[in-house]
């Protein structure tokens, strides 16, 4: 809506280029809804299917960063809701049988999570009529989360206790954790709201562990917030960080799919204060303040 009214001849301009690719690819997309919807009736499984354009602004962010429409790989989308997660990945492999995936346009969020919660699988892949269209699968619960966010958890959980409803919140979702941590270091209310969108809002980095589990960071973060994201003891003890096998130093800002390993030392000094500017995230701050203090 801010668009709309700071810029309105541009929000015109996609909108019209918007409604003219809906047009133009309204055939295809149905065929895709009935051809998966086909298939998965033939296997059982319950199913809601949904297609999906992405939004002005979100086209407007796109080609603001240099891009193109006809670059914009989920552009065009289908969603898929499904009975459990078993399902899940069954849909995507019946949608793989029938349309070739685009390589390096596949996440699984079931497995790795967003910080916000959202879990879904993507895939984009190559639809009738020379077009790109990205899937999304999910269940229907899942989809609920996507939509209404953190209000849905309660809605999925009825009858739960209270007690129970927290500590699944604590134990599952990293971005009630997240909030605790930097509701403890930033006591002023606009230093709370400016740390969230820097630290949860923001674009983020997806990192390997060496055993391949995804860790989620924020743009900007080093291996000195991967350290402490990992455990505390291993940022304490952290003597070096090796990314992609090549030592690097320890504020060297990660990028998107590194492979990062910590080396630590018992005999370590611990962290310096100076690792206390090099690092992104509330929760690796914290921790290097809490050691200089002892």
């Amino acid at each position: 809506m801010s668009l709309r009214y700071l810029k309105p001849d541009m929000y015109k301009k996609i909108e019209e280029k918007k409604l003219k690719i809906e047009n133009e690819s309204e055939a295809c997309l149905k065929e895709m809804l009935r051809t998966i919807q086909s298939m998965l009736e033939d296997e059982n499984i319950p199913n809601e299917m949904k297609v999906r354009t992405k939004n002005i602004y979100g086209i407007y962010k796109k080609l603001e960063e240099g891009g193109k429409i006809s670059d914009i790989h989920d552009l065009l989308a289908l969603k898929i809701m499904v009975d459990d997660i078993n399902n899940c990945y069954q849909t995507l492999r019946l949608v793989h049988s029938k349309y070739h995936p685009v390589n390096g346009k596949f996440k699984d969020f079931i497995c790795n999570p967003k910080t916000n919660m959202y879990r879904s699988l993507h895939t984009t892949v190559f639809a009738p009529g020379d077009r790109l269209v990205q899937t999304q699968i999910r269940t229907f619960d899942m989809d609920k989360i996507a939509s209404f966010g953190l209000s849905a958890y309660w809605d999925i959980k009825k009858g739960t206790a209270r007690e129970v409803m927290q500590q699944n919140l604590k134990d599952k979702y990293q971005f009630f954790n997240s909030l605790v941590e930097i509701n403890k270091v930033f006591g002023d209310n606009k230093e709370f709201v400016n740390q969230v969108k820097k630290e949860l809002f923001a674009n983020k980095i997806y990192v390997y562990t060496t055993k391949g589990e995804i860790i989620e960071l924020p743009i900007g973060s080093t291996p000195i917030d991967f350290a402490y994201k990992i455990h505390t003891d291993v940022g304490n003890t952290m003597v070096a960080a090796i990314v992609n096998d090549e030592y690097v130093d320890i504020d060297k800002p990660l990028s998107n799919k590194d492979r990062v390993r910590i080396i630590t030392d018992d005999l370590s000094f611990g962290p310096r204060e100076d690792w206390i500017d090099k690092a992104v995230t509330t929760h690796a701050k914290r921790k290097i303040r809490e050691f200089n203090r002892r």
